[in-house]
């Protein structure tokens, strides 16, 4: 009772299906199809005895040793078998039961032996190689659905995009492009050619007892062929230290060079993985944009902070937290600015070469202190650190629309959107220069293009809403900005919609938009800058110059857009409005 010369050395092939015994891996055409340990021992002693008959005692054995077991446990695994092949009892496809005696797997099977070392394929060849010009790390998938860790595929694929990133040769699209396919179950050379890569990185993770058994494979989009493959093994505990060896052998299989870092790599690591797993759900949290999920996000990584005070990243999260709790109005400008820039600043102490750290002091100076040229500073110096941090670019693009370098600021959004091929709401910001320029119809024609295939993207529908009532529609504005608040009544959406009806005519209903701010200011912040926009739609121009006047006292940040907001167009000439632009210096 053996199999017919095989190891754990050889993969085998049936129809469509492929084992790997030294991974522990079942690929269904090339996608791994996840099995508890049991069920692919008991597949694996069945394929390697493939065209005999085993006993149920010599099976059981084969799967447990000498331990005893129910033989009920062996016929529940067989069953669990077929149903993930797809087969009946009576199909005798895969598994034949021998009445009797046992059973016997039928299917056809090629045994192809593995070279000696592992590796499935060592290396692409060099023409190949000096095609890959963007690549996509996909978060490792666990194959025994039961030992799921939310975040620690993605812990691996983040730290792998970052080590990676240090090549400017190569574009590493970022791990929010990449993680909105976990879970997806498509090929990843699908994902590939949808996020326009020429290579893509997926795997799986295995966990036995206190070890875990990585296995990655890096494919050519265009090819389909493997460039690179291996199987890592490490303790738990040191799972994310895979992280520096993994990324060299990828950078060698790809012929590019990884830059040494300045600082020592473990100030950018936590100490554990769960710390770094609770950071990344804190991202992804921030990356919903409500209130409460940016608050949910902000006491992550407040946690992570009194536990491991040295890791730089989670000052990052604080520091973005309060930025745009104060950017998107939930929280006043002194409740959040000065808390961001502690934080920012804290984290370049423990890292000054983190693009992070200059990306959020970057918006802390353009949105609070209005100090432009130290902003301009800071973007562009995390723009030098790590060009493909696509929020630095996406920030800076703002950044430049302020001034009317809308040019400028399309080349940023460009690069950003290159780094995040499919990130819908860089596909809306293609259509903010235009916007800003009046140029409405080409901006609306954007931000439609963007709902089409995203329906429910508040940030697009905000945008698309706002042009429909500068380009003169204000009955299509209305019905936008009325879908907004009724899905979510924030103080903007209710400014705009007064706006619209004002323009529409409809002045008792923009005044109710006033009164319903007036309520909500008795429980929270509500900026002068979006009650200054509801009185100029109502022609009320010294009401909207004295809520723009108390906007400056309190370093409103929605005051860098006075220059180019074409809600305030109205006031455009009048000395009190010009006189803010001077002190401002946004001329």
């Amino acid at each position: 009772m053996s199999s017919t010369g095989s190891t754990n050395n050889s993969t085998f092939e049936f129809e469509d299906y492929v084992l790997r015994p030294s991974e522990r891996l079942l690929l269904r055409n090339g996608i791994p199809v996840p099995l508890k340990a049991k069920v692919f021992e008991t597949l694996l002693s069945l394929v390697q005895n493939h065209g005999r008959i085993l006993s149920k005692e010599d099976l059981m054995k084969l799967i447990w040793s000498d331990r005893y077991v129910e033989e009920n446990n062996l016929s529940q695994y067989i069953f669990i078998l077929r149903r993930i092949l797809g087969e009946n009892p009576q199909d005798h496809r895969f598994i034949v039961t021998i009445p009797g005696h046992g059973y016997r797997f039928v299917a056809k099977v090629n045994e192809i032996p593995e070279s000696s070392n592992g590796h499935l394929h060592h290396s692409a060849l060099p023409d190949e190689k000096t095609k890959i010009r963007s690549i996509a790390i996909l978060p490792p998938a666990f194959l025994d659905p039961e030992q799921q860790e939310e975040f620690l595929g993605l812990a691996l694929a983040d730290t792998l995009i970052t080590q990676l990133s240090t090549n400017k040769s190569i574009s590493v699209r970022s791990t929010a492009a990449v993680h909105r396919y976990t879970g997806s179950g498509k090929d990843p050379i699908v994902i590939g050619q949808e996020i326009k890569v020429d290579a893509v990185m997926s795997g799986t993770i295995y966990k036995v007892r206190d070890r875990m058994a990585v296995n990655l494979q890096l494919t050519s989009v265009a090819s389909q062929e493997t460039l690179w493959a291996n199987r890592f093994e490490v303790s738990a505990a040191d799972f994310l230290e895979l992280q520096g060896e993994i990324a060299t052998e990828v950078a060698n299989a790809l012929a590019i060079e990884l830059e040494k870092p300045e600082t020592s790599p473990g100030m950018r690591m936590p100490k554990s993985q769960e710390i770094y797993q609770k950071y990344l759900k804190a991202r992804f949290l921030w990356e919903r944009r409500t209130e409460a999920s940016l608050l949910e996000g902000l006491e992550c990584v407040r946690e992570i902070v009194e536990t491991e005070p040295d890791f730089p990243l989670a000052y990052i999260g604080v520091a973005d937290s309060y930025l745009l709790l104060g950017e998107y109005l939930y929280l006043s400008p002194e409740q959040s600015f000065p808390f961001a820039r502690e934080a920012a600043e804290r984290s370049l102490e423990l890292d000054p070469r983190i693009a992070e750290g200059h990306a959020s002091m970057a918006e802390y100076f353009h949105y609070y202190e209005k100090d432009w040229a130290k902003a301009e500073e800071c973007y562009q110096k995390a723009n030098r650190l790590n060009p493909n941090y696509a929020s630095a670019r996406h920030w800076y693009a703002w950044s430049l629309m302020c001034f009317g370098r809308f040019d400028e600021a399309r080349e940023q959004i460009e690069l950003a959107q290159a780094i995040d091929p499919s990130s819908m709401v860089l596909s809306t910001s293609r259509g903010l220069p235009f916007y800003f320029k009046r140029e409405y119809s080409r901006a609306i024609s954007q931000f439609e293009l963007v709902l089409g295939i995203q329906p429910q993207l508040t940030y697009a529908r905000y945008y698309l809403g706002s042009a429909l009532v500068h380009a003169g529609d204000p009955y299509s504005a209305i019905r936008e900005f009325e879908m907004l608040v009724e899905e979510e009544p924030l103080q903007q959406a209710i400014a705009l919609l007064g706006f619209s009806y004002a323009e529409a005519g409809r002045f008792d209903s923009a005044q109710g938009c006033l009164r319903k701010l007036d309520e909500m200011e008795l429980s929270r912040y509500i900026s002068p800058y979006v009650r200054a926009i509801v009185h100029c739609g109502l022609g009320e121009i010294d009401q909207a110059l004295a809520m723009l006047e108390q906007a400056y006292f309190e370093k409103a940040p929605w005051l860098v857009w006075l220059r180019i907001d074409p809600f305030l167009t109205r006031l455009y000439g009048e000395p009190r409005f010009e006189a803010l632009l001077d002190k401002l210096h946004l001329r």
